[in-house]
């Protein structure tokens, strides 16, 4: 496979073999802790690094491991990788990183990073396995962000809550009510919300691409 090929092949990843919305890999953060729009950007952008730099430095190399070493070496970098932003968030954001808390460490368990690890970081190149985590790292972010805003606008009656932990204090006035003060349905509050709005957005899904294949005969 050409690199030409190889890149086309992996846009696909963004819509039709989507990861957490297709395959639903990757679910736990989404349902657990993408409660608010700030929560996930913050969950997704970390993970969206992580993923690159654990494709880049395994697939660095991945001449030089052997079956046995495989497992071991990819435990040590995403662990390593992990930590290190861990500690980074804590000594620089802590009120954001508190707000996430242990799901920054299960960073380390997620399943989008060690499908790709699999794939692709060991069998790529350096630059194939960069993009192939930018793709997906991506592909999540945007899975991920989209219920987060969901769930905090059904759940909460807002939009933009809690961004000054992000953007600092110019984000403070960002929070919008488009339903005023009081609305707030608590189910989207819960796992089982998020669940709701993880199928409803894979239906649209699944309608949209209907509608392509129908139009594109």
């Amino acid at each position: 496979m050409n690199d030409t090929s190889f890149f086309k092949k992996n846009n696909k990843q963004l819509w039709s073999n989507n990861l957490t919305l297709v395959k639903l890999i990757g679910m736990t953060p989404v349902l657990a802790i993408a409660t608010t729009l700030s929560n996930a950007l913050t969950l997704g952008l970390t993970t969206l690094l992580i993923l690159i730099g654990s494709n880049v430095l395994i697939s660095l190399h991945r001449k030089k491991l052997t079956e046995k070493t495989k497992i071991p070496f990819a435990i040590l970098v995403v662990a390593t990788l992990v930590t290190i932003t861990d500690l980074v968030m804590q000594a620089f954001a802590y009120a954001l990183s508190t707000s996430i808390g242990i799901f920054v460490p299960l960073i380390a368990t997620n399943g989008v990073i060690w499908d790709r690890l699999r794939v692709i970081a060991y069998n790529k190149t350096v630059v194939q396995a960069a993009y192939d985590g930018l793709v997906c790292g991506t592909a999540f972010l945007v899975v991920i962000s989209v219920v987060g805003i969901l769930r905090e606008l059904l759940g909460a009656g807002t939009i933009f809550k809690n961004m000054h932990l992000i953007f600092g204090s110019v984000a403070k006035n960002w929070v919008i009510q488009p339903f005023g003060e009081n609305f707030e349905v608590l189910i989207f509050n819960f796992p089982c919300g998020a669940f709701f709005i993880l199928a409803s957005l894979l239906a649209l899904k699944n309608i949209i691409d209907s509608y392509l294949d129908k139009y594109a005969k």
